[in-house]
């Protein structure tokens, strides 16, 4: 820890006073391998930064924002969406594909089978909106699957 001198005395023939030098020295901070070890954490608010960074990456990702543009431009020249419809519209596309997943994996479940097929996600959609929703739905992604199989 620290290191002291000892004190020495000196004395001088012929007189009375004794005079001691002491030197003192001051003790060195001490520090574990740990600290050195590890990286100091970045300041709270960069920790918030970054976290709130990573949920507008992830918003982000998983949106269907860029699509509403360029179908209303194919239906309606000169239309525009204003923010927040385009966020009503995503939560709506979201919510109504976890509403056709779940019912069709209740499907599949019922019916003992481990894939969810076309059959599975028409009975779906027959299921979850009525009339004729339903019907131009069904006929919509009929045309969409052929499409795709067909440029495949």
């Amino acid at each position: 820890m620290a290191a002291v001198e000892e004190p020495t005395a000196v004395h001088e023939q012929g007189s009375d006073t004794s005079e001691e030098v002491v030197q003192v020295r001051r003790p060195k901070k001490a520090s574990s391998k740990k600290e050195k070890q590890q990286p100091e954490k970045p300041h709270r608010s960069l920790r918030l930064l970054r976290r709130q960074r990573m949920k507008e990456e992830e918003r982000r990702r998983n949106s269907f924002a860029n699509y509403f543009p360029k179908v209303l431009r194919s239906v309606h020249v000169g239309f525009t969406l204003s923010e927040q419809s385009v966020s009503i519209l995503d939560s709506f596309v979201k919510d109504m594909f976890e509403r056709i997943a779940t019912e069709a994996s209740n499907l599949i479940r019922q019916n003992r089978s481990t894939t969810i097929n076309s059959r599975e996600i028409q009975t779906a959609v027959r299921l979850l909106l009525p009339g004729e929703i339903c019907k131009l739905a069904i006929a919509e992604g009929t045309m969409a699957l052929v499409r795709y199989i067909s440029n495949k």
